[in-house]
């Protein structure tokens, strides 16, 4: 017994952790709201993707730009849809990394004037591990 106690000790000591956070801006005077789209790890990951699902009776995207992102590879390149509303995307880098990167810039175009920030949801999440079996940190 105190062996199989000892081995799931190590697998839940050794697991990562991952997640999506997002940092907004708004300028109330143009109506946009920045989003940058973050991904964190206490692991190294390369690879990343998500739908995130926004209120499309609120908010339009204007624009998705992943010119600084930590990703340099798109298996699935940022797309969205407003009539739909969501966002996708699936990328990677060879350049593993832990820690908080950014990996997309979305501008929203404000409809709802009472909007201050971004409500947006995430599901389908993967973020990967760089430890060469690809294993879902999220």
């Amino acid at each position: 017994m105190p062996l199989i106690f000892g081995l799931l000790f190590c697998n839940i000591a050794n697991a990562g952790t991952a997640s999506f956070s997002l940092d907004q801006s708004l300028n109330e005077k143009d109506g946009i709201l920045e989003v940058s789209l973050n991904i964190s790890s206490n692991s190294r990951i390369n690879a990343g993707q998500s739908t995130i699902n926004f209120n499309n009776k609120d908010l339009e995207v204007i624009s998705i730009d992943s010119e600084d992102s930590a990703f340099d590879i798109w298996m699935r390149s940022p797309r969205y849809s407003n009539s739909k509303g969501y966002i996708y995307f699936a990328g990677g880098t060879t350049n593993a990394f832990a820690g908080k990167e950014k990996i997309l810039t979305i501008k929203f175009k404000i409809k709802n004037k009472e909007i201050k920030k971004a409500d947006l949801g995430f599901n389908k999440n993967l973020i990967l591990a760089a430890n060469g079996r690809g294993t879902n940190l999220y």
